[in-house]
């Protein structure tokens, strides 16, 4: 997002679901600083699927991606 208000309200959806989401501030070259919303860790990349899959709403016209840390 391009303001910090902007990624709390979006994160506000997932905190009223029992989510602790983290607002990451980064600096993207030519872009500037943007702030990005995540949700933490799954068990399984298929379980952060399903969840997407199953909270489809909150990720209407969202861009989004899952990273596996291992």
């Amino acid at each position: 997002y391009n303001t910090v208000e902007e990624a709390k309200q979006f994160a506000e959806g997932f905190t009223v679901r029992g989510y602790n989401p983290i607002i990451n501030e980064v600096k993207i070259e030519g872009k500037g600083t943007w702030f990005r919303v995540s949700l933490g860790a799954f068990d399984t990349v298929e379980a952060a699927k399903k969840y997407i899959r199953d909270e489809k709403s909150l990720f209407s016209g969202q861009d989004h991606v899952i990273t596996e840390i291992k």
